[in-house]
Parts: C-alpha cells; structure tokens; sequence
C-alpha cells in the first residue's frame, strides 16, 4: 500500500537511527547502491493514477534527503517507448534488483518491461531498451533477482519476469545478443568479462564480449 516503504540509516558506531524517509508514492524498492556519499534504488509507486511507475531515485546518504529521481516506466498501460509490454497485470508487486554502479553509470532492470542506463554525473538516462515480458507471475516465482553484470564493452540483463537473456552495448544500450532457449533460474557475474548462468541442470560460464559459452558445469558437479 501507498507509504509502505521506509528508508532507515543508523550510525554505525553507535547503532541509533541517524534518520528516517518515506516516500509518500513507494510501494516497492530495490536493495540501494552506494556512489560515493549518494543511495541509488529502483523504486515502484502504487499511487493513484502513477500505479506501476518505476522510478529510480537517489538519496544523500548524509542528509536522508531525495536529490533526484528519473522516471524509467510510464506505468502498466503500453507507452510510446515501450513496445513489449505483456500483461498489465505484471505490475511491479515483488522485490527488484540493485542497480549496479560502474564509474559514473548506474545499470538497472525495472522489472516492468525495460532496462536502462542512468548517467549519475548529468542525472540523465543514458538509454532505454525493452524486453518481451512473460505473461504469467509463476515465471518470476522460478527465478533469483539478477543484478546486471557489467563487463568492459558489455552489460548482461536478465530478467525474472522474462524468458530472455539480452546482452547489450553498455555505451550505446545496442543489442549485441539476445537468448531465449536457456531455461535459467539465475545469472551472477563470474570474473571482469564473463557471466554465469544457471538453469536446473547445469551452471554455464558465458563471455560478455559475445555471449558465448566458455564452460558447462553439470548439476551433479555443482556444490553449494
């Protein structure tokens, strides 16, 4: 419900609650990422006619006061710049993954039909690409929250709410490479330019340049 979410920094001497922000319009949030003496989350509203937009907010870590935020989604109903949307009922209602930080450019997968790149330095989105949503809440429920992994030229996106896997420019937001027959249940970074994906069966090591695979590790040689 509206004013559910709550921002709390305590002291990390002392443990006492350094200060406190709601958000008057957030339902939902990403865990934060830290740039420098800022807090950077993917955030969902539940308010009124601004139900289901994904912004991405940032804080001062000092003050617990909102510098910016940048619309990322114009909410359930199809936009001019989103051409994939799948069912209105997929409106963000489950947790979203960090934004991933690498030099002054926030990586970030809403959940809700796009992935983005945010320039923190000019407060500006950089890019925007979407992606073909599934029409069902149960494939989310399968899969882990991935964070985007960022290689040098490269950043990997995969989200729960789809069946893809894209692998975009992390300059230009250009698709470099797009799969759709892997039956993952998470991806995670594995070294500066390689990613791991696991499905139920085995945990396949994929480049960043290109994505494509450097090594298969069956499920009966995965130790957890």
């Amino acid at each position: 419900s509206a004013n559910s979410y709550e921002l709390i920094a305590m002291n990390k001497t002392t443990g006492q609650i350094a200060w406190r922000f709601r958000p008057k319009d957030v339902s939902v949030s990403s865990d934060p990422a830290i740039w420098g003496t800022s807090m950077c989350c993917v955030q969902a509203t539940d308010n009124g006619k601004a139900a289901g937009t994904t912004l991405f907010m940032v804080f001062d870590t000092r003050k617990g006061e909102e510098m910016f935020r940048l619309n990322i989604s114009q909410g359930p109903k199809p936009a001019t710049t989103y051409s994939h949307y799948a069912s209105p009922s997929l409106s963000p209602t489950f947790n979203m993954p960090a934004p991933v930080i690498a030099g002054d450019v926030a990586f970030l997968d809403t959940l809700n039909g796009s992935v983005a790149a945010v320039n923190l330095f000019d407060r500006s989105i950089m890019w925007l690409r979407t992606y073909q949503r599934e029409k069902s809440h149960g494939v989310a429920a399968q899969k882990g929250l991935s964070r985007p992994i960022v290689g040098p030229t490269n950043v990997l996106f995969a989200p729960s709410d789809s069946s893809q896997i894209i692998l975009v420019n992390r300059k230009t937001g250009e698709l470099a490479a797009k799969e759709t027959s892997i039956k993952w249940r998470e991806a995670a970074p594995a070294g500066k330019d390689t990613a791991v994906v696991i499905s139920v069966n085995s945990a396949v090591f994929y480049s960043l340049a290109n994505f494509s695979a450097k090594q298969t590790v069956s499920a009966d040689n995965l130790k957890f």
